[in-house]
C-alpha cells in the first residue's frame, strides 16, 4: 500500500489503519470592510442591496448583491436599510422628491389622458413591445375627474324656504310650535 504525501495513518482498531487526508490550510482572509452609517455599521452587501433594490423586486436585488433570495424581505425590515432606500429614492430619482401629486400635476395628467396623448406599452404576441393610445373608458374616467375637479358637475341647491312652503309648514305643527318657530324666523341677530 503506498502513502500519498498528503495523508497521514490513523487507526481505526486495533492492529488496522486508514489514510485520513490533511486539512488544507486556508488563506486568512480579512473581514470585509464595513461603513458607518449613523452609528451603526453595515457591510457591503447591504449598501449593493440598497443599490440594485428598486422599490419593487427584493428577492433579486438580494440575490445579485450575495443574499439568499427570501432574505430580501427581512432586510427591508431592517431600519438602516430602510432609511438608506428612503435617502437614496429621494436624492436619486427625481419623480419621488415630491410624493404626492398637487392639483395642477393631476390637472395637467388628465388633460393629456383626455387628449389622447397618454400612451401604454403593450407585448404582442410575438414579444415585440408596443405603444398604443389608452382605451376610451380611461380617457372619459380622466375627463370626469378633470371636471370634479374643477367643480363642473356640482348641483348648486338653494336652502331658503318660499313662501308657500313655509306658509304649508307652519299649517302642519301645533300652534304654539308654529308661533315659536315663525318668532325665531322673524327675529334678527
Amino acid at each position: 500500500m503506498k502513502k500519498q504525501a498528503n495523508r497521514k495513518p490513523v487507526k481505526i482498531k486495533p492492529g488496522k489503519t486508514r489514510e485520513k487526508p490533511t486539512k488544507a490550510i486556508k488563506p486568512h482572509r480579512k473581514p470585509a470592510k464595513k461603513k458607518d452609517y449613523k452609528g451603526r455599521t453595515i457591510d457591503a452587501r447591504h449598501l449593493k442591496f440598497v443599490a440594485l433594490y428598486d422599490g419593487r423586486n427584493h428577492a433579486e436585488a438580494a440575490e445579485k448583491s450575495g443574499f439568499r433570495p427570501g432574505y430580501g424581505i427581512k432586510l427591508l425590515k431592517n431600519p438602516i436599510i430602510q432609511q438608506l432606500i428612503e435617502d437614496r429614492l429621494i436624492h436619486t430619482d427625481p419623480d419621488t422628491q415630491q410624493a404626492i401629486a398637487d392639483k395642477e400635476e393631476l390637472q395637467k395628467y388628465w388633460t393629456r389622458l383626455v387628449r389622447g396623448k397618454e400612451t401604454r406599452t403593450v407585448v404582442t404576441k410575438n414579444g415585440v413591445k408596443v405603444e398604443v393610445p389608452v382605451k376610451t373608458e380611461h380617457r372619459l374616467k380622466g375627463s370626469e375627474l378633470a371636471g370634479k375637479s374643477q367643480g363642473v358637475f356640482v348641483d348648486k341647491h338653494e336652502h331658503g324656504l318660499s313662501p308657500d312652503m313655509l306658509r304649508a309648514l307652519l299649517n302642519s305643527l301645533p300652534e304654539d310650535q308654529a308661533k315659536a318657530l315663525l318668532a325665531l324666523l322673524t327675529t334678527k341677530k
